[in-house]
């Protein structure tokens, strides 16, 4: 055999010493070449065994980050549905009538639960917790989400007639 694999690969060939136990010694194949790889230097320690297994956990962790960032993940939104016709200040000061029926996304519970903030585009509102009902998952549906943008064109278009109001007739708000 030459020393060309023992120099540049850190291997050699097997010369009848063991590096495991006898136990494990058995277990060990040969190469086709007839070369047994073994670690060349003493047996390893406990300081070794703790870094192979820290080195185990980071390629572990690494894999499961990488097998979790490629599966996109679906934020649950959770739904209240309205049980009453309900009169509302949104947060940017617009008085509504909000019918019973309407669906909007939850933000927050206030007050220790007796108020749910709901939300309507970009801005928010707070009603009563009696009178709305959160949603399950199962129960948002496509006629509830689309009667939601419903509500949010109708919110989006008042403002924009609110806006175009104020900039023809000269007067800011």
């Amino acid at each position: 055999m030459s020393d060309f694999a023992s120099v540049n690969l850190g291997i050699r060939p097997f010369e009848g010493k063991p590096f495991f136990r006898q136990g494990a010694a058995a277990s060990l194949r040969p190469l086709a070449s007839g070369v047994t790889l073994h670690f060349v230097g003493d047996r390893p320690n406990s300081a070794h065994l703790v870094t192979a297994a820290r080195l185990f956990l980071i390629l572990i962790l690494a894999f499961a980050t990488a097998v979790s960032a490629q599966t996109p993940k679906k934020k649950p939104l959770v739904f209240a549905v309205l049980i009453q016709d309900t009169p509302v200040e949104l947060a940017d000061g617009a008085r509504w009538m909000m019918d019973k029926g309407d669906a909007f996304p939850v933000v927050m519970y206030k007050e220790q639960q007796t108020k749910v903030v709901l939300q309507l585009a970009g801005t928010t509102f707070m009603v009563d917790s009696k009178a709305a009902r959160i949603l399950d998952e199962k129960e948002v549906t496509e006629e509830l989400l689309a009667a939601y943008r419903r509500n949010v064109a109708s919110y989006l278009d008042g403002k924009a007639k609110k806006w175009l109001d104020a900039v023809s007739g000269g007067s800011a708000e």
